[in-house]
Formats: structure tokens, C-alpha cells, sequence
């Protein structure tokens, strides 16, 4: 279980996203994210079991602030096991399950709300490690790269060897949370038209 996450997020097009695993062997692999929310949906709070192989880890981000696409969040995690990972999509989870797992005072129960698969390259570039990801949700395809860095000044460093080595431009992101629930939101709008 870990605390403060600082972490670069920006949107990537299909081209930026092939220029840069093309500077890498590095494969992607795949992790799913299975969503889960209270009723009303915060966007500063994020809660899923990510799947990876046969691991199961869920997680839950309060996120405290995001300037230029850098976000600051406590981030708290805890391996499960696949039976039990399950079961939470099945029933959600409780507010004493989150106390218990993770430490955490949430007053109400967060079901599952869908889920959303990435293709993730991880690899070194220069004095950074990037994580770029290609995204499916619903009947979405979107590209994003990820960095954490405690440095604030070399992720802003980060933004301009991009712009400058790749003509990759910045474009801020949101969290993936977000993009799902903002296009189930569309989709459950467009369903009752």
C-alpha cells in the first residue's frame, strides 16, 4: 500500500502513440480495470480491481489537485485474490471493506460499474519511465501516456522533449475513471432517447 502518487497524464492521438512505441521493443501488455461507484459519481475519487495475468489488485485514488495535466493523489492498494476479486464485482464493496483493506472512511457502498482494458507499453526514455496505454472502453479507443515523478520540473521537461524530439503536442488528460463514466453517461443518455 503506498500514499502520494504525482504523475503526468496527457492524451495521445494513434499517431503520437505508434511514434512512440516505435522507440521501443518493450511489448504491451494487458490489464483490465473493473470500475466501481458509489451513487453519485465523484470524479476525485477513483475505486477498481485492476487485473494483470493472474494478479488482483484494487485501488482506490483521492485525488487532491491536477495542474497542467499533473496529478497529486493518495493512492492506497492491496492484492486480493482472484475469488475474492470476484465476488467484489459481483456484490461491491462495502464501506467496512475499505476501512479494512485499505484504511479508508468511505460512508457508502461502491458497486461495479464496467470495466476497461489497456494495453500498456512501460519502458525507459531518456531520464524518464513512461507508461503509454492503449485504451478500450465501450465503443471507445483512446491513447494516453502516464509518468510518475516526484519532480514537477522534470515532468514540465518531460512536456517539452516530446513537443520538440517527437512534435508530439501536450494535451492534458483525465483520469480513465472519468473518460469511462463520462461516455457510460453518453451511451445511457443516447439508450434513453
Amino acid at each position: 500500500m503506498r500514499n502520494l502518487e504525482q504523475e503526468l497524464k496527457m492524451m495521445l492521438d494513434e499517431r503520437s502513440y505508434n511514434l512512440l512505441l516505435s522507440t521501443t521493443q518493450q511489448k504491451p501488455q494487458l490489464q483490465t480495470n473493473f470500475y466501481f461507484c458509489g451513487k453519485q459519481f465523484n470524479k476525485d475519487v477513483m475505486v477498481r480491481v485492476r487485473q494483470k495475468g493472474e494478479t488482483y489488485v484494487l485501488c482506490a485514488k483521492k485525488r487532491y489537485n491536477s495542474h497542467n495535466g499533473v496529478f497529486l493523489c493518495d493512492e492506497r492498494e492491496v492484492e486480493l485474490t482472484k475469488d475474492y476479486a470476484i465476488s467484489l464485482c459481483a456484490r461491491g464493496i462495502s464501506p467496512q471493506e475499505f476501512a479494512t483493506l485499505l484504511n479508508l472512511d468511505f460512508a457508502e457502498h461502491f458497486h461495479f460499474v464496467g470495466q476497461l482494458q489497456t494495453y500498456r507499453t512501460k519502458f525507459d526514455f531518456l531520464e524518464w519511465t513512461l507508461e503509454v496505454d492503449k485504451n478500450f472502453f465501450l465503443d471507445t479507443i483512446d491513447y494516453e501516456l502516464e509518468c510518475e515523478c516526484n519532480d514537477v520540473q522534470k515532468l514540465e521537461k518531460l512536456k517539452a522533449q516530446l513537443a520538440y524530439q517527437f512534435g508530439i503536442p501536450f494535451v492534458a488528460s483525465v483520469a480513465k475513471s472519468q473518460r469511462f463514466h463520462d461516455r457510460l453517461e453518453v451511451l445511457k443518455a443516447q439508450s434513453n432517447n
